[in-house]
């Protein structure tokens, strides 16, 4: 039968961070058990119900993009969850078959996450069970451009030549397109 709703004191979490997924500040339908994931401990399961969810205290420093890390199982594949910032809808993610309520494996997607003290909420989308076993928020993703990158450089290419080239580096350039 699960449990819920409970009201335990926030604890906010500083990001990045991983987060066990029982560690959530507050639920509603959730169920904990034992996982026999890579660290062992327990995971969050159950996750069968539209009504199935559960959230987490979190403070994001710097406004940016974040790579999330979801590390999840399903028997037979799920509509899986929305994921909300406070009210606001960030993504879905669906769950697809592990081939087992224990055998593991990570999703990743990418969220634009506003600085200061937030709630993370999972709502379950229902059709189809899955399990949780924890949540990585990743540094900032950060472009590398401007960057130079040499001409010669390439991986692929058809109908060119490459020949030295006298500017400051040396090196090559390309000498026929």
């Amino acid at each position: 039968i699960p449990v819920g709703p409970t009201s335990l004191e926030p604890t906010f979490v500083i990001v990045p961070a991983t987060i066990q997924a029982e560690d959530y500040v507050d639920m509603y339908g959730v169920q904990v058990e034992p996982t026999t994931d890579s660290g062992e401990g327990t995971n969050v399961g159950y996750l069968e119900d539209s009504s199935d969810w559960f959230e987490y205290a979190i403070y994001v420093p710097t406004s940016a993009l974040y790579t999330m890390h979801y590390r999840v199982a399903s028997d037979g594949g799920s509509n899986g969850f929305s994921l909300h910032l406070d009210d606001v809808e960030l993504e879905k993610v669906g769950i697809p078959s592990t081939g087992g309520w224990q055998n593991w494996i990570t999703i990743f997607s990418t969220v634009p996450l506003e600085a200061g003290e937030h709630m993370l909420r999972f709502h379950s989308l229902g059709n189809g069970g899955w399990n949780l076993n924890w949540i990585k928020i990743s540094e900032p993703y950060r472009s590398f451009l401007p960057a130079r990158i040499e001409a010669e450089t390439f991986n692929n290419m058809h109908g060119i030549s490459l020949e030295r080239t006298s500017d400051d580096n040396g090196g090559m350039n390309i000498g026929s397109l």
